[in-house]
């Protein structure tokens, strides 16, 4: 969805294209730490749960969920504070700073949101829960996430605004469908996948010695 929306810009005008490179550019930045995050979440609840530790599984999604939200206020405040100043790492392009410093704000206020929704899919993933992210994401940015962005992009005086109001609508959406479906499968009984018959405690079958040459 990110990378359609970064296409269309481009039917928009050149230093609207620009301007959403720049803003983009700053989220995936700070988008990287929530996504180290997520994988340790999803190792360490994944061995919480393989050793049918649910308190441990439950303290590591609190960790992680806080970390995430945590690091993304933080940076939510920077972008909605300083557009100017970060836009200048980047260019001064009269035209494109005048976009960009649109654009980084709105990415600003979908921090938390993106931080949260990617940190909860890692922490589903610790507990083989992927298809219930995959069909939200599915639908919450190509059924209503991107319809609303190029209806305001193209078809209001919005422009690169709207399409970007249509990514925080998505992120938004996912974000809080993630959280409620991490909290409720917390508050199941966890069980370990089974991957095969050795993890699951079944003697190996009896080897010649001379095949294991």
């Amino acid at each position: 969805a990110f990378a359609v929306v970064a296409l269309l810009m481009g039917w928009l005008g050149t230093a609207q294209m620009a301007g959403h490179q720049v803003a983009i550019n700053l989220a995936s930045l700070t988008f990287m730490v929530p996504v180290g995050i997520a994988q340790a979440g999803s190792v360490r609840v994944g061995q919480a749960v393989g050793r049918d530790d649910a308190g441990a599984a439950r303290a590591a999604v609190k960790s992680a969920l806080l970390a995430a939200a945590g690091f993304m206020s933080l940076t939510m405040i920077l972008f909605i504070t300083l557009p100017g100043p970060l836009t200048a790492l980047y260019t001064d392009e009269p035209e494109v700073v005048a976009i960009a410093v649109v654009l980084i704000p709105i990415a600003g206020v979908f921090q938390v949101a993106d931080g949260l929704q990617v940190v909860a899919a890692g922490l589903l993933r610790g507990i083989a829960d992927t298809t219930a992210p995959f069909i939200a994401n599915l639908l919450a940015f190509w059924m209503v996430g991107m319809p609303i962005g190029i209806y305001l992009g193209f078809r209001t005086d919005a422009g690169p605004v709207g399409l970007w109001w249509g990514l925080v609508t998505g992120l938004g959406l996912v974000a809080v469908f993630l959280v409620w479906r991490v909290r409720v499968r917390m508050r199941r009984d966890l069980a370990r996948v089974v991957i095969d018959d050795d993890v699951a405690g079944s003697p190996p079958p009896d080897l010649d010695p001379r095949a294991s040459r």
